[in-house]
């Protein structure tokens, strides 16, 4: 019932997909950019944990494992800055700062603008479409995480009891089809 226990068992599920997939095409671009979008996911959970004042800690189970960084030895508040500071020269900088003091009034919507573009920065740099199979494969997993979004935006509604057409507007279609 709790979308947020949902969201975890759903990325769980996932991501140990996507990696199978990886493992499949024997593609490290594809097996590095599927590590970064479980770190940005984690980034996700503590940032989302700092933000609702709850100790990180308790997260710990819900990171999803075999990112390229273990965030399990970060969740105590006094980490912190040490996971900003070993990620400060990697893809993932721009949106580790969120867990910095400075940027703790900034909302979860303006860190997922960021993670977006930062993640469709990786996606799109020339050794990952190089080979016309990764293009179809990126833009398959695309799809998938716009749906997984999808089914978490509609708990969350369902939860809060939204109407029907208020929730419709709300989803995101990766084809360009309007719900509306």
């Amino acid at each position: 019932r709790d979308p947020q226990v949902c969201e975890s068992f759903i990325d769980q599920w996932y991501f140990e997909a996507l990696l199978t997939l990886a493992a499949r095409l024997n593609d490290v671009h594809i097996t590095n950019a599927v590590r970064l979008l479980i770190d940005f996911t984690n980034l996700k959970i503590l940032v989302r944990a700092r933000n609702l004042g709850l100790n990180p800690e308790a997260f710990k189970l819900f990171f999803i494992p075999h990112g390229s960084v273990d965030f399990a030895p970060y969740a105590d508040k006094s980490a912190t800055l040490a996971l900003v500071e070993r990620l400060s020269r990697t893809t993932l900088a721009s949106v580790a700062s969120f867990l910095l003091p400075e940027n703790a009034k900034r909302s979860m919507t303006e860190f997922e603008l960021v993670a977006h573009n930062t993640q469709m920065a990786y996606l799109r740099r020339p050794q990952m479409s190089r080979r016309a199979s990764n293009a179809a494969v990126l833009t398959y997993l695309r799809a998938l995480e716009s749906e997984v979004v999808n089914i978490l935006l509609i708990l969350s509604a369902k939860q809060i009891r939204l109407s029907a057409e208020d929730t419709l507007w709300r989803i995101h279609d990766p084809f360009g089809v309007s719900y509306a």
